[in-house]
This record gives structure tokens, sequence and C-alpha cells, in this order.
């Protein structure tokens, strides 16, 4: 992560730990704290450069999510996504792409319930950056925005639940991920 994306995403950051901070005193009997182990693929569109078009293979993506149940079934999160992809299509050299997102999300789920499948969706804002690197030149391109998924996901036990999503990010890449999903009572 450069210096421009982490003096970009230090705002989101604050807030995003001032709201923790704030529900965790408001709501202190609510719920429970997550945390999420994510891995997965990244499903980039082709986009352009210049005058080259960049046809991203899809590449591994790997991420961790930490939320706080503030109300019944919702969950303020805070997720890092990183993922990586090449272009072997265009031109000599191969292109080199990391893709890096962080992001604050409401995300609901239809239940807590042990032994219960559940359905889930995401919407927030997030911050993202792509960088492309090939043969000593390296360039980066940045957006943020909205941000949203859905998926479904099995709770099997008080503590331990497995999920699929479809995560579409602010810069037009989407990642199809797998979690395990850890819950802690507070």
């Amino acid at each position: 992560m450069t210096n421009k994306t982490i003096s970009r995403t230090l705002p989101l950051i604050i807030t995003a730990m001032g709201i923790w901070g704030t529900s965790s005193q408001a709501l202190a009997d609510r719920g429970d704290i997550s945390a999420s182990l994510k891995v997965g693929q990244v499903l980039a569109s082709d986009f352009e450069i210049g005058t080259s078009t960049i046809k991203p293979d899809g590449g591994n993506a790997f991420g961790l999510a930490v939320g706080y149940e503030f109300a019944s079934n919702w969950t303020a999160e805070f997720m890092f996504l990183s993922g990586t992809g090449e272009d072997n299509e265009e031109g000599f050299f191969p292109v080199d792409i990391d893709y890096t997102s962080i992001g604050l999300f409401g995300v609901y789920r239809s239940s807590f319930q042990t032994g219960s499948p559940y359905f889930l969706g995401r919407v927030g804002f997030s911050q993202s950056e792509i960088e492309l690197s090939t043969a000593g030149t390296r360039g980066d391109a940045d957006a943020s925005g909205l941000s949203f998924g859905a998926g479904a996901g099995y709770q099997y036990s008080e503590q331990l639940g497995i999920e699929a999503e479809y995560y579409y990010d602010a810069d037009e890449v989407a990642y199809l991920l797998i979690s395990a999903k850890f819950d802690i009572d507070i």
C-alpha cells in the first residue's frame, strides 16, 4: 500500500474507530464482536490505461473483517482485502496487478441461530487502489465510493460460521469470497 493510499484511508479508519467506540459504549450489552478470515478470487473486468487495454486474469484474494453487532442481525464491519492478478495478453511484458481495498460497512445477516443457514447483505463505503507494474514501470489508480455485496452463510456453532459472498468494490473490481467468521460474546 502506498503513502497516498494510507493518507486517504486514515480518515476512514479513524471514523470506523469512532463509530466502534461509540457503539460499544452506548450498546455494550448488545451483541458480539466478530472476526472473519476471507479468501477468494478477484473478478476484475477489462480496463483502459492510455491506449492499452488491460485484461486481468482472475487472481487470488485474501482479507480480514472485524465487526460489532450493534442491533439485532446488524453488524458494523471494517474490512481489508488484498488481491493479485496479471495480464499476459498485453504487449511483450506481463503486467502484474495488485488490488487493495479498505471499507466500512453495515452488514445484515438474516439469522444467528446455531445450525441455521442465513443470507447476508453488505453496503458501505470503501477506498481501493489498483497498482500495475511491468518491466520496471509502475502505475496506480484509486477509487472510493459505494460498495456492496450479497451472499449466504451457515452458523455451525455459537462461535463459528462459514460464509460465501459476492462483493463489488468501488473501483469496479468484484470478489468471490469464502469466509470463516468467529463470534466472541462480550
